[in-house]
This record gives C-alpha cells, structure tokens and sequence, in this order.
C-alpha cells in the first residue's frame, strides 16, 4: 500500500513542477520573468523583470507564503475542504 502511495505522490509532485513550468513558460511569452527570491528575516522579497529592466519588488511574509502554498496545492489534488 505504501509503495502505491508513493507512486502517487511522486505523479502529483510532477505533475506540480510541470504546471509551474508551464505558468514560467506563459509568463516568459509576455515578457515577464520572475528573479530569484531572497529571503529576508520574516519575509521574502520577489524580483519582478518585465522586458530586461527591473519593474518592481514583491515582499510576502513566510508565513502567508506557506498557508496559500498548502492550500492551492490540497486544491490541485482535490483536497479541499480536509
């Protein structure tokens, strides 16, 4: 049963890693990259690049961060509400 388990879960990882790869590939068409993220104490701070030049800084605190990570992905594997 465990085995079974673990193959599931390991569907699901990558089936997670391809739609986040697919929503960088949609944003690079319009021009929009994502820099690498710097943690900074409670918060992390997000680079937005919008066509080479640096439009702006996104700062969400951890915490919020991991809760609305948690919840989208229990909605992507249909966990909702459990």
């Amino acid at each position: 049963m465990q085995r079974a388990f673990d193959m599931w879960f390991d569907n699901q990882i990558m089936m997670l890693h391809s739609d986040l790869k697919n929503i960088k590939a949609e944003l690079g068409k319009n021009g929009v990259k994502l820099q690498g993220s710097k943690p900074d104490g409670d918060f992390t701070v997000y680079t937005i690049v919008e066509k080479g030049m640096v439009s702006e800084e996104k700062r969400y605190s951890n915490i919020a961060l991991r809760n609305h990570c948690e919840v989208e992905i229990k909605r992507l594997l249909g966990l909702e509400g459990k």
